[in-house]
């Protein structure tokens, strides 16, 4: 699964709170005293370098859309077509 997340905090809770969702603490860390536009950014970069490490191995891609930005998975799903398309893969 993955989603872009909008805030440090959305990504503290997600990691201590719901159970199977763990996040790099230097991910984490790389998202405190950032704007809600430089954290999507940030994440959505870690997101889709996710994505490409997988992209030999996968059947297909569950992203989430956070708090009903659809915007930010369109965003990310574009970014990981053109990867695929341009690789051939």
């Amino acid at each position: 699964m993955v989603f872009v997340l909008r805030s440090n905090k959305n990504a503290v809770f997600l990691h201590h709170e719901v159970s199977g969702i763990t996040m790099d603490e230097s991910f984490i860390d790389s998202l405190k005293d950032k704007s809600r536009e430089e954290v999507v950014e940030i994440s959505t970069e870690y997101c889709f370098e996710l994505a490409k490490k997988v992209a030999d191995w996968r059947g297909g891609y569950y992203l989430m859309t956070p708090m009903k930005r659809v915007d930010l998975t369109v965003r990310l799903s574009e970014k990981i077509r053109g990867y695929l398309d341009e690789n051939k893969l």
